[in-house]
């Protein structure tokens, strides 16, 4: 079988780009699966996409288009599949900012599901979002969990990284915007800084992330955070650190002592389980997908509850000897999410269309 896959994504640095570069991969692997990708150096915007690559894939007489971003090129009139992460910018748009509700929200989405043989949902909760948007394309929904990928630090030197290693680092990652619930995060740890004063000096709260879109409560509320703590702590008790590389990723995982994900909604929560399989205790919210996520190995906080938060965060940081068992069940459930399984299970998609 001929695959064509749109690969315009594969260089994101965010979720999504992770998801495509991750099942392009594994697809490579499964037997019978003859496989090119789209991905050139050089793009004009919208001709790339959806002029360039469906000539391209009907060049190489493709047997079907799998498109992994949420949308498929316009000019293309052949069999698709595509990955829908989430639907969030129709039931929330107050979370975006108003150019994102543009052409691709309003008719690309839309019209590559409606004309998708088969649409891939990445959790259950995504699913149900579908049904909720486009109630007349959910009898071609499919759900197919992402994979993780074991997150082990590289060999380095002591002292060396993105931040210096403390015992108390809180971790979040992910790019910084409305929908991750920042604002109430930092709430949440200047409460517990405020329950547990003694602990300004060693704990920080890094956020690693690119700045996304509507971002400027979130920078504001770093900086009165770090503001209000300097004289205590001796520096910035927040430490923004911007987009990371998956090594730094790594050592970032590798010296928390909790991950801390409080968003409002997600379609999946890569990083989430990034952290289970690095074995680094989880506080998420109850929302979304997250709990299909991390069934009974992570502990769920209400996201606009920071006294509840804050709680979390001192369990994880004041008593870590207590998280062992929760711990290793998370890793034991990292460890059923693999990209092989997800590639083998979109290309059985692939064969029934």
């Amino acid at each position: 079988m001929r695959i064509a896959v749109d690969g315009t994504t594969m260089r994101d640095g965010a979720g999504i780009g992770t998801y495509a570069r991750s099942v392009v991969e594994a697809m490579r692997s499964v037997p019978g699966t003859d496989l090119f990708v789209w991905n050139p150096k050089r793009r004009v915007p919208f001709l790339t996409r959806h002029v360039s690559l469906p000539v391209v894939a009907t060049m190489k007489m493709t047997d079907v288009l799998f498109c992994p971003a949420n949308q498929s090129p316009i000019c293309w009139t052949g069999k698709t599949v595509v990955t829908v992460h989430d639907l969030t910018i129709y039931e929330h748009p107050e979370w975006f900012p108003k150019s994102k509700l543009d052409f691709a929200a309003r008719v690309l989405v839309p019209r590559s599901l409606r004309r998708a043989n088969a649409i891939v949902a990445v959790s259950e909760a995504t699913k149900k979002q579908i049904g909720r948007v486009f109630p007349d394309v959910v009898d071609k929904v499919v759900v197919v969990y992402p994979g993780v990928v074991s997150v082990s630090p590289p060999h380095r030197e002591e002292g060396t990284g993105v931040v210096a290693a403390t015992s108390d680092t809180i971790l979040f990652v992910g790019t910084l915007e409305p929908r991750k619930n920042l604002v109430n995060a930092l709430a949440a740890f200047d409460a517990f800084l405020r329950m547990h004063r003694e602990r300004a000096a060693t704990t920080r709260f890094v956020i690693a992330g690119g700045i996304g879109w509507n971002a400027e409560p979130i920078l504001e509320a770093i900086a009165q955070t770090n503001a209000a703590w300097q004289s205590v702590a001796g520096g910035d008790v927040v430490r923004q650190v911007g987009y990371v590389t998956e090594d730094e990723k790594a050592n970032l995982y590798s010296q928390a002592a909790c991950f801390f994900f409080p968003s409002w909604e997600e379609g999946f929560g890569l990083p989430v389980l990034e952290a289970m399989a690095a074995g680094v205790p989880v506080i998420a919210s109850n929302r979304g997908a997250l709990p299909e996520v991390g069934g009974d190995a992570v502990i769920y906080v209400e996201p606009d509850d920071t006294e509840q938060m804050a709680f979390a965060i001192a369990q994880c940081v004041m008593m870590p000897e207590a998280l062992g068992e929760m711990v290793a069940a998370a890793k034991l459930r990292a460890a059923e999410f693999s990209w092989e399984r997800t590639a083998r299970s979109i290309v059985e998609i692939f064969e029934k269309i």
